[in-house]
């Protein structure tokens, strides 16, 4: 699978704040496209990339989950959606063959867990979880605040 343009598709799933981070880290990967935005509300998605600067006039808007999955011009599908729902989709995009963005948390206890690892070595994609506040300067401060003792006793 692939894009018209060769590129990896990309189909977001669930279009808050946390999926705009990605959509602009995907927009700066040379190797990917967003072909896709799926939410609960076209209108509230179309909201979420105005408020972001975020501009995809070719990706299909869409609130069925189902059609990211069989879109032949998905090859990764990037789950953003309440934590509840993570593991289900997880798995569901395992089995649909498409590899995987997962927000955190990836799943809420230990069966979910290795349902969405058994499903990913089934179908043998990848999975990566987001980690999109790892760099960024106020928590590496924060870090600073309570390494350096400034903070006190942390209990």
């Amino acid at each position: 699978m692939a894009t018209k343009s060769g590129k990896l598709g990309v189909g977001i799933y669930g279009v808050g704040w946390a999926a705009s981070q990605h959509i602009a880290a995907f927009q700066k990967n040379p190797h990917t496209e967003v072909t896709w935005l799926c939410g609960r509300d076209e209108s509230r998605v179309s909201a979420t990339l105005a408020k972001s600067d975020l501009h995809l006039p070719n990706a299909r808007i869409t609130t069925r989950f189902e059609d990211l999955l069989d879109a032949a011009d998905v090859d990764i599908i990037d789950i953003a959606t309440p934590n509840h729902l993570h593991a289900v989709e997880a798995v569901a995009a395992a089995q649909a063959g498409k590899h995987i963005l997962l927000e955190k948390p990836t799943g809420l206890d230990e069966a979910e867990l290795v349902a969405i690892r058994d499903a990913v070595r089934r179908a043998g994609v990848r999975t990566i979880v987001s980690f999109e506040l790892r760099y960024n300067p106020f928590l590496r401060f924060a870090r600073w605040l309570r390494s350096s003792g400034r903070l006190g006793e942390i209990r």
